[in-house]
């Protein structure tokens, strides 16, 4: 099926994926008169056409950028990895056709200019050693002035202790006669002569040493004089060698800076008959959001994508962000072909006196080799290439600006290796066997291979982006849901189980009380010894009172005992819809992108008016007692037990009459007693019902929201499912 797949099957991949998602949008927008229904279909709804609108980003990505004429490589990776450097020295090797073009400027440059490193060299050595003389010079001249300064300070000392000689015997001599003074006029001083010698002295003395000094300057003149000139050659020669430098050898080689590679830079290669390019790649640690739209216009056109780095240790995940290790997975993920590249860094000659790797070195590759085929799967990940791409680029580099640091560390290499050693030793030579003889090989298969496999992965994006929401966010959001529903319901339950028992004990505790007080009130009477038209009176009157308290008493503690239960519903339903949106918010911390935006709020006016079950219950309770006139029993049973004591009125005494009375009053609160309890049972079993349905209707509440993520996540399952089918329909059933 593979070898089938041209670019307009390729094409229908991706028409036949948003056509078959646009379908499930509008399967989900059917209309729908349940709102929690409408609600769950706008969600899916939503998460589609995001979807959609991703499938069709992707598609019109890479329907823009995949290549199926030229079978590309890219080179990926961190700066400063030497990325560059690879291509540059591959452009070296298979005589790249932009390369030898700009070989053959640089050498017409240089002929045109006479630039070379022997001119360049021997102008730096007429500059250098004029410096070098210029120092001497100055050197004795300081030294000069070392000597001119002692000499000339004693002479000059000499000079000055003279004078205030010659100065002071002159004093003298003005003090002596006229007669003297004239002597002395006319008679030689032998000390103003030797002070006028020495000041002579002096004077040429200090004539020498400028002699000296200026002779020594005038050199240094003559010597700058022609430093300048040397120097005005070289600011020519560097002048003449900025023609050189888009020409250079290296010239792609980055400095290190994070953006020194800004834009995607393609080379054609040819190896026998094997036509391929190369895409030096943006590195992928720098200002990524500048260059994003950069790197994945690479990867998307590149059919086998290099990793360079140059540290031997696998790529790290990030802290809290996106790390390298990451990055590839989301880069390379759609890559039916991967290679790492550890490029070992070399700038000194010596480093070869060595293995090109070590024992340590190739434990972390070993290492770096399952990570990354854990992140992008065996299939894909082919393994490391081992090479040191600069020392075989300086063994190869024949345009090098004079001056340059690449041609002085060149110069070092070649003075201990051959290019040919450094081909080898730094594995350039097996590197570029391997891109001939497997790499580059069987490209047209390779090709299709990979443009197939991208738009595949397109549709394993949505299926696992499904996935991905089903299995971290709604399918435990389900099953939390569901717990906190059945939890909330058994309360529910168990608050209704409460509240009938409450009903009941109030049933019980009332007509105990009326039973009670009805017998004690009637019981006092009779110990008064009334008479039987008495007795019938205080028993009528003493349960007509009672009756009274009674329904007042039911209402009372079935108002508070209803009202319980409604703060119960109320507050169960308060409980649940905050564990709910905290449960919503645990699962939507970091997936808002992905739809969860659930309204969890609960009515429980929807679900159970309980002022109205409290009126319903209440209303009934003044038909208790009157239900089925119960307060006839106490008549005809007060009638039939008073013509029965007058019959016997003579035959007994007192204390008969006084016993018989109780049993009658017995007789009849039991009797009344039992048919109100009858009574209100019956009632509230009537009831019963009708507030359990309502109470269903709370509990049908509380599930809503369990039942709109239940439809999401079922609809994303069938999403899944029907992607999946596509993507096994489109491998030919594979």
């Amino acid at each position: 099926m593979i070898n089938k797949v041209n670019e307009n099957e390729t094409n229908m991949i991706y028409d036949n994926l948003i056509t078959h998602v646009q379908g499930l949008i509008e399967m989900v927008d059917v209309e729908t008169g349940d709102e929690s229904v409408k609600y769950a279909q706008k969600k899916v709804k939503d998460i589609l056409v995001q979807l959609s609108e991703k499938i069709r980003e992707e598609y019109s990505s890479l329907k823009r950028n995949t290549e199926w004429k030229r079978f590309t490589i890219a080179l990926y990776g961190e700066t400063n990895a030497g990325k560059s450097t690879v291509i540059e020295i591959l452009r070296l090797l298979l005589k790249e056709e932009t390369k030898q073009q700009e070989q053959e400027e640089f050498k017409k440059i240089e002929k045109r200019y006479h630039i070379s490193e022997e001119n360049f060299n021997a102008i730096r050595k007429i500059i250098m050693d004029s410096d070098q003389e210029i120092k001497t010079i100055q050197e004795r001249i300081a030294q000069q002035k070392i000597i001119s300064d002692m000499e000339i300070g004693d002479k000059r000392e000499e000079v000055e202790r003279l004078y205030k000689e010659v100065q002071h015997k002159k004093k003298i001599r003005s003090r002596s006669s006229f007669f003297k003074r004239c002597l002395y006029f006319f008679k030689n001083d032998p000390l103003k002569a030797k002070w006028k010698e020495s000041r002579k002295e002096y004077i040429c003395l200090q004539e020498k040493y400028e002699k000296i000094v200026n002779d020594l300057n005038n050199k240094i003149f003559d010597i700058r004089k022609n430093r300048n000139k040397a120097i005005a050659k070289e600011n020519v020669m560097k002048e003449h060698c900025k023609k050189l430098q888009k020409f250079e050898d290296g010239r792609i080689i980055g400095d290190g800076s994070t953006d020194f590679t800004r834009s995607n830079k393609i080379y054609s290669f040819k190896i026998e008959t094997m036509e391929f390019d190369l895409i030096d790649v943006p590195g992928i640690e720098g200002n990524e959001e500048s260059v994003q739209g950069t790197i994945l216009e690479a990867v998307q056109k590149a059919h086998v994508v290099f990793y360079v780095t140059r540290k031997p240790a696998a790529p790290q995940k990030g802290d809290g962000q996106e790390g390298i290790l990451e990055k590839i997975k989301r880069h390379l993920g759609a890559q039916t072909e991967v290679w790492t590249i550890f490029n070992q860094s070399i700038i000194n000659p010596i480093r070869f006196e060595r293995e090109l790797v070590d024992e340590d070195e190739l434990k972390s590759l070993d290492n770096m080799h399952k990570v990354i085929e854990n992140q992008l799967g065996k299939e894909h990940y082919r393994g490391e290439i081992i090479l040191s791409a600069y020392p075989a680029f300086l063994g190869e580099a024949e345009c090098l600006i004079p001056g340059s640091s690449n041609i002085t560390r060149k110069r070092k290499f070649m003075e201990k290796y051959s290019r040919e050693d450094l081909l080898n030793l730094t594995k350039l030579r097996d590197f570029v066997k391997l891109l001939g003889q497997e790499i580059v090989n069987n490209w047209q298969e390779k090709i299709i291979i990979s443009n197939y496999n991208k738009a595949i992965d397109t549709l394993s994006v949505a299926v696992e982006k499904i996935n991905l929401i089903q299995v971290q966010e709604y399918k435990p959001l389900v099953e939390k849901l569901i717990k906190t529903t059945r939890d909330s319901r058994n309360q529910i339950d168990n608050s209704f189980d409460t509240l009938k028992y409450n009903l009941q004990m109030v049933k019980s505790d009332i007509v105990e009380t009326f039973r009670s007080n009805v017998r004690n009130e009637i019981y006092v009477k009779i110990d008064e010894d009334i008479d039987n038209d008495t007795f019938e009176y205080y028993l009528k009157e003493s349960i007509e009172m009672r009756k009274d308290k009674l329904q007042n008493d039911f209402m009372e503690k079935t108002q508070n005992h209803l009202e319980d239960f409604r703060d119960e519903l109320n507050e169960i339903s308060r409980k649940t819809e905050k564990y709910m949106q905290d449960i919503l918010g645990d699962a939507g911390k970091c997936s808002k992108e992905n739809g969860i935006d659930i309204d969890l709020s609960i009515d429980i006016d929807n679900g159970i008016d309980t002022w109205g079950a409290v009126v319903s219950i209440i209303g009934g309770v003044t038909l208790l007692l009157s239900a089925t006139n119960p307060w006839g029993l106490i008549l005809g049973g007060i009638a039939v037990v008073v013509g029965f004591i007058k019959s016997l009125r003579g035959l007994f005494q007192h204390s008969y009459r006084r016993e018989q009375q109780r049993k009658t009053a017995d007789n009849n609160i039991r009797k009344i007693s039992c048919s109100i309890e009858e009574n209100i049972e019956k009632n509230l079993h009537r009831l019963y019902p009708d507030l359990k349905r309502k109470m269903e209707l709370v509990k049908a509440e509380i599930s809503k929201p369990v039942e709109v993520i239940k439809y999401i996540e079922d609809k994303l399952e069938k999403t899944r499912k029907e992607l999946i089918q596509i993507t096994w329909s489109i491998k030919g059933g594979e």
